[in-house]
């Protein structure tokens, strides 16, 4: 039942995607939580499904600038966190070619300037689309410091610069995040 339920979401997605943003707001954040659901399922299926689902969701969004925005400022950074968690879980290693490719588009996003709405939220210091950058590097370089409380500084901002270096292939992003996934093993004692 799961697995169908994720094929029809895959399928509205691809086929009826517009169709998402004349429902009224619950709605959506019902299908952008599905999706998130999804990807961050353990059973490896479901999990890439969601991978797939999301990485097809973000560049249809792309279609509509208006909508576009909307959708980044209301979502852009949970989905970055969720799939940063996944990314670092080892319950989602089979996942991670996916997961390097709808992060690569993510941070593209940001590096390109295609985020046109302030990501920093209300009351931030950072909150003009300028900034969007500096406010997501902040955002990945506390996750990750959180997430790696041992991991040295240098560590963290070595890999928070790389994976916005749109100069990289996406097997050479891949290797980035795999690299850094190893030094995440060594800072936490694995």
């Amino acid at each position: 039942i799961r697995h169908a339920f994720f094929r029809l979401l895959h399928a509205i997605v691809t086929h009826c995607f517009s169709s998402i943003f004349q429902t009224p707001p619950e709605y959506r954040v019902a299908v952008v939580s599905c999706i998130l659901g999804a990807m961050r399922h353990t059973e490896r299926i479901a999990a890439e499904m969601g991978l797939d689902i999301l990485h097809k969701f973000l560049e249809h969004v792309q279609s509509d600038n208006n909508t576009a925005q909307m959708f980044y400022k209301a979502f852009f950074m949970n989905i970055l966190r969720d799939v940063l968690v996944i990314l670092t879980d080892r319950h989602h290693k089979s996942g991670f070619g996916k997961q390097a490719v709808v992060l690569k588009y993510m941070f593209s996003l940001v590096e390109n300037g295609r985020i046109q709405v302030p990501l920093g939220g209300e009351g931030s210091n950072n909150n003009s689309p300028g900034n969007n950058k500096q406010v997501v590097v902040n955002f990945v370089l506390n996750m990750i410091s959180n997430l790696f409380p041992k991991m040295s500084k240098v560590e963290i901002r070595k890999f928070v610069s790389g994976s916005f270096d749109q100069s990289k292939s996406l097997n050479e992003f891949k290797q980035h995040l795999h690299d850094f996934l190893v030094h995440t093993k060594e800072w936490s004692g694995d």
